[in-house]
């Protein structure tokens, strides 16, 4: 785990902050497979199976508002409040990509993306997608900030790490 903070004052009004981490994680699973039967026709050894997975996993995250890549399926799905909520996020954003529905949050959890913000789900859209994020060391939540549930209100808001998704939530509250 490497990282950094910055933070730099310009006046009484703008400021500029920075956090930028970098982990690596090695995985390794060593598993056995008992079958029932032999492994030899002579019937003199046990049927036993050994197999060992591994997984290198790096992420690198970075939550600057301004330079955050934003993802969403397509801005015509925020209408009326969510709309004016919507154009301060993104206008705060440096990347903005549409499309890619579930696409993106994979993105988000490698650390392609930064942060997500949708309307108009439902449960099946998005609820499997919960663990991945947390997993990937983000967060992702209803526009309240509450944890998603099987009766949320279709807003989601998924962003790489704790404190983007903070000043994201404090954007669409306003």
């Amino acid at each position: 785990f490497a990282g950094y903070e910055f933070e730099h004052a310009f006046n009484e009004t703008w400021s500029f902050r920075q956090n930028l981490r970098y982990s690596f994680s090695d995985a390794f699973q060593n598993s056995y497979l008992n079958q029932t039967g032999y492994a030899d026709a002579a019937q003199t050894q046990l049927a036993r199976y050994q197999f060992l997975t591994s997984s290198k996993v790096g992420i690198f995250q970075v939550d600057n508002q301004a330079e955050a890549r934003f993802f969403t399926t397509a801005p015509e799905g925020f209408t009326g409040a969510d709309a004016a909520r919507y154009q301060r996020l993104v206008a705060r954003t440096a990347l903005r990509r549409y499309g890619g529905d579930c696409y993106a949050y994979g993105l988000l959890a490698s650390g392609h993306c930064d942060l997500i913000a949708e309307t108009g789900l439902q449960p099946y859209d998005v609820m499997a997608l919960v663990p991945v994020i947390r997993a990937a060391g983000g967060v992702i939540t209803d526009w309240n900030g509450e944890d998603l549930t099987l009766d949320f209100d279709g807003r989601v808001l998924a962003a790489a790490t704790p404190d983007l998704h903070a000043e994201a939530l404090a954007i669409l509250r306003g």
